[in-house]
């Protein structure tokens, strides 16, 4: 039996499809150039193994497929990834907008974490689909795709046997326990675990668009500092590309209208794309494209400001109104009773000592302080 996606009979018609299948190589070459420049980048600075980061490595992925078009212009397999990739990419475009980043950055980011989940999920589905192996009567029935599709449909679907009267009494046991724990267990912790992560996604949202546009911002720095920045002016680079894109657009068109393929076909479009990708970094009055540049060398240097916030400091422990009340009563009743004593102290000092009252300060009634100070409520504990 064949590899399916292997080139058939059937596969001609891919392969007539030279225009679009020799686009998409060249762009695919142009992002491997892209990356190998974001590389040198990356050596520029001092910091090789900065570039070996799974983001980056998924992009070789990604253009490694569509470049292989040029040798396997016939094989499904590989129109099938080319397509599913330049769908996903579509996703990328639209992070660009905040407002519509916001709502598909949090489902982007639930991959990561459902990571665990996954594996947990799959060592299930291999045990289940191993017991239905064991459990089965008949030498004929292979493991793929016999059994396989018949634990699928078990245990994704929860397909129940239409006629349990003819399945073996430990096949339908199992069968039964296979969708009771897939379902109940596996699924539901499944759902719970992207509840979890979309809405904790959710929340920080805002700095994963940060992060997002600061790493393509830094793509585009690290690239600058390779490619050759003030070859042309800002409007003569717009021009270029505008240029460019209506000739590579007039070479498709060609291409379609003769119906077949023409000589260096793939090789115009590497080029036309590759103008295209150089007009768009042609800023020369911009400070990356005159600093530390290997093809421009000079300008003043320019530096970039990180604020943080500051920890606030510890605020010393202050005394309570209570504390504060208690200690104002009691200053000022020794104030009143050093000036101002009260009638019973002051009979009793006479009666001890046999002097007379202490001669009082005109124009005031020392019994209103007196009054006063027996009103003031101090707490108990003091």
């Amino acid at each position: 039996q064949a590899w399916p996606g292997s080139p058939g009979q059937g596969d001609r018609l891919l392969s007539l499809m030279h225009v679009s299948n020799n686009w998409i190589a060249a762009k695919g070459l142009v992002d491997f150039l892209l990356e190998f420049i974001q590389f040198l980048g990356c050596c520029a600075i001092g910091r090789p193994m900065a570039y070996v980061e799974p983001g980056n490595l998924f992009d070789l992925v990604r253009c490694g497929v569509p470049l292989s078009l040029f040798w396997f212009s016939g094989h499904r397999v590989v129109h099938i990834l080319v397509i599913f990739f330049y769908w996903a990419r579509l996703l990328d475009v639209f992070t660009s907008a905040e407002n519509i980043a916001s709502a598909l950055l949090p489902i982007k980011q639930l991959a990561r974490g459902l990571v665990p989940a996954c594996v947990v999920t799959l060592v299930g589905f291999c045990a289940f689909t191993h017991a239905f192996y064991a459990a089965r009567d008949d030498d004929t029935a292979l493991l793929w795709p016999d059994t396989f599709h018949h634990s699928f449909n078990i245990l994704i679907t929860a397909a129940l046997p239409e006629d349990p009267h003819n399945m073996p009494m430990l096949d339908l046991v199992l069968t039964y326990l296979a969708v009771l724990f897939f379902s109940v267990f596996f699924l539901n912790i499944f759902i719970g675990v992207i509840t979890e992560l979309y809405l904790l996604e959710k929340e920080r949202v805002g700095l994963t668009f940060q992060h997002v546009r600061a790493s393509s911002c830094l793509t585009f720095l690290l690239r600058a500092r390779v490619l050759p920045c003030g070859v042309l002016s800002t409007q003569v680079a717009l021009a270029v590309s505008v240029i460019t894109a209506l000739c590579a657009l007039g070479l498709q068109c060609y291409c379609l209208r003769l119906e077949e393929s023409i000589p260096f076909e793939g090789t115009a479009f590497v080029v036309l794309q590759t103008i295209m990708f150089l007009s768009a970094y042609q800023h020369p009055d911009q400070p990356w494209a005159v600093t530390n540049n290997m093809w421009h060398k000079g300008g003043g240097k320019h530096y970039l400001w990180f604020c943080k916030p500051r920890e606030p400091e510890e605020k010393p422990d202050l005394p309570s109104k209570d504390d504060i009340r208690w200690v104002i009563h009691q200053e000022l009743r020794e104030a009143l009773e050093e000036f101002f004593p009260l009638e019973s102290d002051t009979k009793g000092d006479s009666q001890n000592t046999g002097a007379g009252k202490p001669p009082m300060m005109p124009n005031l009634r020392p019994e209103l302080f007196g009054r006063a100070l027996r009103t003031v409520r101090v707490p108990k504990d003091k």
